[in-house]
């Protein structure tokens, strides 16, 4: 059982890890300026890591 809950908390810190260099990439595209080919790749990309608000409607 512990041996899941090991496998578990490192598949979480995997993803945490992979989302944060996939943010940084993001990041530094979009702050490379106007590059040829790469406003698709950022237009893609934004649509992943667009901020959503955390508030709840009624």
């Amino acid at each position: 059982m512990a041996y899941i809950i090991v496998l578990l908390v490192t598949c979480i810190a995997a993803g945490s890890e992979a989302y944060a260099a996939a943010l940084a990439v993001y990041n530094y595209a979009k702050a490379s300026g106007d590059v040829t080919g790469l406003d698709a790749v950022i237009d893609e990309m934004g649509r992943r890591f667009n901020r959503r608000s955390n508030t709840v409607s009624l």
